[in-house]
């Protein structure tokens, strides 16, 4: 695929590499997230990867949201 666009390549292919090192993919309750651990241990939500439509109206996995680690 090509893609002509008049913007760099850091706004279009994203940032450092260090900040998607960080990240990891998680399934909570069958709703596939992409998580990173933060300094208490929890998970904050970055990015809901779901499919269903009702994932995305649910509080709990919207971007910001904390999940706490199972001890």
């Amino acid at each position: 695929m090509i893609h002509y666009t008049m913007l760099p390549n850091e706004l279009v292919f994203g940032g450092e590499n260090s900040t998607f090192t960080t990240q990891q993919m998680i399934n909570v309750n069958g709703c596939p997230l992409v998580v990173s651990k933060n300094a208490n241990s929890d998970y904050e939500v970055v990015r809901n990867l779901s499919t269903d439509p009702s994932h995305y109206l649910d509080s709990r996995y919207t971007p910001g949201a904390i999940i706490p680690t199972l001890q």
